[in-house]
C-alpha cells in the first residue's frame, strides 16, 4: 500500500509542479519562486488513495486544467437552461478558479495574483468530481461534458511545459480535442436517431463499425500509466489476501 500511495501522491505533486509552472509562464516569473501558501483554492487530487472506503469517498477528485472563458460560461451557466432534467448545481459547480484573486492575500506569498484573460488561451480551472457527479448516465448533456474535461485535463497533464505558448488555442491542443472526440462511439453526425429513422440495432452497428475502424491515437506520457498503477493495486490485493 505504502508503494502505491507513494505513486499516486507523485503524480499528483506532478500536476502541482505543471500548474506552477503555468502560472509562472503566464506571469512571466520563476515558477519556483516564493511560495504558494494560500495562493491556490484547492490541493490537487487527480487521484485518490486511502486505507480505506471512507477516507477516499471523504476527498473530492480536483485537476487543472485550461479552459477558455466562454466555454467555461457556456458549460457552468448556459447548458442547464437549455436541457430538462440535468440534476441540481452538477454543472454549475465542476469548475473552479484555481486561483482567486478575490481572496488573495499578497502577505502570504510573494507570486502576483494571476487575472483570468478572455482569449482563446484559457484560464486555469480546477475540475472538480464529487461523489455525486462522478456517476455516469444522470445525464446526456453531463456526460459529454465530462468526456471533454477528461480531453482538456489529459492534454493539460502531457504537453506543459514541452511548448511556450501553452493555450487551448494551440494547435496541438485542437488535434488532441480532435482524436479524443474521434474515440467515442456516439459519433455527432449519427446522434439523433429519431430525425434519422432508424431503428436502434441497425443505428447500433453504424455506430460500431465507425469506431472500430478508428485508429487509436499515440498517448505519450511521463507519468506511471494506468496499467502500472493497476499492477501495484493488484499486488497490494495478493499480499493482503497472503
Amino acid at each position: 500500500m505504502d508503494e502505491f500511495e507513494t505513486k499516486v501522491n507523485e503524480h499528483n505533486d506532478r500536476l502541482f509542479r505543471l500548474l506552477r509552472e503555468t502560472v509562472g509562464a503566464r506571469l512571466n516569473i520563476d515558477p519556483y519562486q516564493g511560495s504558494y501558501m494560500g495562493y491556490l483554492t484547492r490541493r490537487i487530487r487527480h487521484l485518490i488513495v486511502g486505507r480505506d472506503l471512507e477516507s477516499v469517498w471523504g476527498k473530492q477528485i480536483t485537476t487543472p486544467l485550461l479552459i477558455p472563458m466562454c466555454l467555461e460560461i457556456y458549460i457552468t451557466n448556459d447548458l442547464s437552461s437549455q436541457y430538462d432534467g440535468i440534476p441540481h448545481d452538477t454543472l454549475s459547480k465542476i469548475l473552479l478558479p484555481a486561483h482567486d484573486p478575490s481572496k488573495y492575500d499578497p502577505a502570504n506569498t510573494s507570486v502576483p495574483s494571476l487575472p483570468d484573460i478572455v482569449e482563446e488561451k484559457g484560464n486555469l480551472r480546477y475540475w472538480l468530481v464529487t461523489n455525486k457527479s462522478m456517476w455516469a448516465c444522470q445525464h446526456r448533456v453531463v456526460d459529454e461534458v465530462s468526456e471533454l474535461l477528461a480531453a482538456l485535463s489529459e492534454w493539460f497533464a502531457k504537453s506543459y511545459p514541452l511548448l511556450n505558448d501553452h493555450g487551448t488555442d494551440n494547435n496541438d491542443c485542437i488535434r488532441h480535442l480532435v482524436e479524443s472526440f474521434r474515440r467515442r462511439i456516439v459519433l455527432p453526425d449519427m446522434s439523433d436517431m429519431t430525425e434519422r429513422g432508424q431503428t436502434l440495432p441497425a443505428r447500433e452497428a453504424r455506430l460500431f463499425r465507425a469506431w472500430a475502424l478508428i485508429r487509436p491515437p499515440t498517448v505519450q506520457r511521463s507519468y506511471p500509466p494506468h496499467s502500472e498503477i493497476m499492477q501495484m493495486f493488484d499486488n497490494e490485493l495478493a499480499r493482503d489476501e497472503d
